[in-house]
């Protein structure tokens, strides 16, 4: 029983069960710290968690891209990315709110994962422009109404308010505010006439990461490419890049290719115990870069050429 002359009491089980819980907390209590992350880090997690959707993309693959691709602020970047928007996510990283990442995809919509696992600023998520594929067939026609960003046509009107006459006045409310939120980053997008515009002017740098036919992707955004200027090229097999490598070799447009493989391996640095780690991944992809060249103006430069040391003798 409890004294009447003590204040406070400790029951006897919570004397014997406060030592034990100081030792068993530590080990059995979850810990989490929340970390900014960048794009390398999101490369890492969707690699461990599924290589396959990735197209087996590491981050020291992903480094290599960047390097070749030469992508710094205030550059137009064009991007295929099929490897759910992490080259992409990185290269707007890596922009920083200066500059424009056109990213064509082929579909209805993109699939850019990365790019909202990444939790960016918006004004770093509005350098990237996705835009259909299906565009760089079409440069020339002049964007429809229906095509401006943030317009909804009457049939879409029509629909929408039907389903908004089904659902209750909460989920009323909230259909609307997600439909002003989509509204707003829509109107804050350009429109598909600026986006032709910006792929007829050319662009600063080319990067594809696709698993489809890397030639045939190559072929037809190579011609958006402004001369000397750097492209890059990953694909997790090394015939479809044999095939862009030769075809690109064949008809002298590109100086300085360079086709290697990403190699990655982990060092455990510890007193007395360092040393390679005994497991790593066996393939990490393929990089095909190079510098894109401009045959057009090769028989000037040699007329120049001559005509000097002629001039010298």
């Amino acid at each position: 029983e409890k004294s009447p002359g003590v204040a406070h009491w400790v029951e006897p089980q919570d004397i014997y069960a406060a030592p034990m819980m100081a030792i068993l907390l530590p080990r059995y209590i979850p810990r989490m710290r929340v970390v900014k992350c960048s794009a390398a880090d999101i490369c890492d997690f969707m690699f461990e968690k599924n290589n396959a959707k990735v197209c087996n993309l590491r981050a020291d693959s992903l480094a290599q891209l960047l390097w070749y691709a030469d992508a710094a602020a205030g550059q137009r970047v064009l991007c295929f990315d099929q490897v759910l928007g992490v080259v992409v996510a990185a290269l707007a990283e890596r922009l920083g709110g200066l500059g424009t990442v056109l990213a064509p995809y082929v579909g209805q919509q993109s699939h850019f994962i990365a790019l909202q696992h990444l939790n960016m600023p918006p004004e770093w998520q509005d350098v990237v422009v996705p835009f259909p594929l299906t565009d760089l067939g079409d440069l020339d026609r002049p964007a429809r109404e229906h095509e401006q960003p943030g317009f909804m046509t009457e049939e879409g009107k029509k629909a929408f308010d039907a389903r908004l006459a089904t659902y209750a006045p909460e989920e009323r409310e909230r259909a609307l505010q997600r439909r002003r939120e989509r509204m707003a980053r829509g109107l804050r997008r350009p429109d598909r006439s600026a986006v032709r515009r910006w792929i007829k002017e050319g662009c600063d740098s080319l990067v594809v990461a696709a698993n489809v036919d890397v030639a045939a992707v190559v072929g037809r955004l190579w011609r958006h490419l402004h001369p000397s200027c750097p492209f890059v090229v990953f694909c997790e097999f090394l015939e479809p890049l044999q095939e862009c490598f030769h075809d690109i070799r064949k008809k002298g447009s590109a100086c300085k290719l360079v086709l290697a493989e990403t190699w990655n391996r982990e060092y455990q640095f510890l007193p007395g115990r360092s040393h390679p780690a005994m497991k790593m991944t066996a393939n990490g992809g393929y990089v095909l870069a190079g510098v894109k060249a401009d045959r057009t103006r090769t028989l000037d430069f040699e007329q120049r050429s001559w005509k000097k040391q002629k001039k010298g003798r």
